[in-house]
């Protein structure tokens, strides 16, 4: 059925298959990421939607889709940098292995939108695809002025998970904010 969903290629077939994402077993989960990934950018708001589901087995089943991608790459890094840094690491690991795999650096969109939800206990070891200069600083200049939003915008509770991620990003800019 999966195929058939696959083959057809809609959004709406794409919402279709999602439903068979929630079986408790992983091993019946991996039939519907293919079919998700086969679908390509039609099926990306769904995807969406698993990537910020509460469950974390839909996190997890995003970031297989995104690891099988068919389309353009590019789109599937982006939102597998997102699925990096979850605090669920069955999640954050089937992310990172298919950043391994692709081997592509997301786009500065791609980093900003991953700070949103990075932690400074999460962004560890993602340095490669962060877009260093050869000096170890954050070349883009609206992702550090993204970050330093973010930063002041963060609740005191939120904050204290984040100020490290100053020190990690070696946003030296940033020293004043603290």
């Amino acid at each position: 059925a999966f195929e058939s969903l696959a083959t057809i290629g809609t959004h709406t077939a794409a919402a279709t298959i999602s439903q068979g994402l929630s079986t408790p077993f992983r091993e019946d989960r991996r039939p519907a990421a293919h079919a998700l990934a086969a679908i390509g950018k039609p099926a990306l708001p769904v995807l969406k939607q698993l990537t910020a589901d509460d469950w974390w087995e839909y996190r997890e089943a995003a970031a297989q889709a995104f690891a099988y991608w068919r389309g353009d790459r590019a789109l599937a890094v982006d939102g597998l940098l997102t699925l990096a840094v979850d605090p669920e690491p069955r999640v954050s690991q089937t992310a990172r292995e298919a950043l391994v795999s692709h081997g592509l650096r997301p786009s500065n969109k791609g980093v900003r939108k991953m700070l949103g939800s990075a932690q400074s206990l999460t962004i560890e070891g993602l340095d490669t695809w962060l877009g260093f200069s050869a000096n170890g600083k954050i070349e883009d200049k609206p992702t550090l002025t993204f970050l330093e939003r973010h930063l002041r915008r963060s609740k005191p509770d939120d904050l204290m998970f984040r100020l490290d991620l100053i020190a990690a990003l070696r946003a030296t800019e940033l020293v004043p904010f603290l």
